[in-house]
C-alpha cells in the first residue's frame, strides 16, 4: 500500500519525511508520515534512513518476491542513498530529479539511480515484475537523459512536460524509456503526468 506523505508541520528543513515499514511476514508495505527522514523498519528491528538537507520526497514503494524494496520520488541537491555505513551519493541534474532506489529485505543498500534534466522531474509510482525489472512513471520537463549509466537516452516532452515510463533491469540499468503525451486536468503546467503504474504476469 502506498500513500503520499507530506513533511511534518514546522519542519526546519525540507527533506524526506516518510517512513517505510515492511511487514515481512505479510509481504506488505506501509508508507507513513512523521519520521525525521526516509526510514526503513523491519520486523527484526532493523532501521535504515536516507535523505539530504533539501527537498527530498518519496511517493511510492514496491516489494518483489524476495522482499527487496524499491522506492521512487524526487530529490534536490546531493543525497547519500546508502542507509548504512557506506556512501552512495547522487546529485540532481536540475532542481528536482527522479530517483529509484533498491534495498534488500533487511533494508541494506543495493543500488540507487537518478535521472532528470535542468528543471522539475518527478517519479510518482514504481512497480517490479517477477524478473526483478523495475518500472517507474511520473513526469519530466525539458530534455532528460533517462539512462542512469554511461549511455544516453534523451527524451523531449511534447509540451512543457510529459508523462514517462521507464524500465530498469534488476541491476538498475536502463532497458527502455518512453514518453506519453497524456493530460490530467487540474495539474496546471505539470498536467501531463502519470500517477500510477502496474505490471502484469507477462
Amino acid at each position: 500500500m502506498t500513500a503520499r506523505s507530506d513533511p511534518a508541520p514546522g519542519a526546519t528543513r525540507r527533506r524526506l519525511r516518510t517512513a517505510v515499514t515492511a511487514v515481512l511476514a505479510a509481504s506488505a508495505m506501509l508508507w507513513v508520515s512523521g519520521a525525521p527522514a526516509g526510514a526503513w523498519s523491519s520486523d527484526d528491528g532493523a532501521v535504515a534512513v536516507f535523505g539530504g538537507t533539501n527537498a527530498d520526497y518519496g511517493y511510492s514503494v514496491a516489494v518483489d518476491s524476495s522482499g527487496n524494496v524499491y522506492t521512487t520520488g524526487y530529490f534536490n541537491g546531493t543525497v547519500d542513498f546508502d542507509p548504512g555505513a557506506g556512501t552512495a551519493n547522487l546529485t540532481s541534474n536540475g532542481y528536482k530529479d527522479v530517483f529509484v532506489s533498491k534495498l534488500d529485505s533487511s533494508g541494506n543498500y543495493v543500488w540507487a539511480k537518478n535521472f532528470g534534466g535542468t528543471g522539475n522531474d518527478m517519479g510518482y509510482s514504481v512497480a517490479v515484475d517477477s524478473s526483478g525489472n523495475v518500472y517507474t512513471t511520473g513526469y519530466f520537463t525539458g530534455t532528460v537523459d533517462f539512462d542512469p549509466g554511461a549511455g544516453t537516452t534523451n527524451l523531449v516532452p511534447n509540451g512543457s512536460s510529459d508523462a514517462f515510463v521507464s524500465k530498469l533491469d534488476s541491476s538498475g540499468d536502463l532497458v527502455w524509456a518512453k514518453n506519453l503525451d497524456v493530460q490530467i486536468v487540474g495539474f496546471g503546467q505539470f498536467d501531463r503526468t502519470a500517477l500510477s503504474i502496474a505490471v502484469d504476469s507477462s
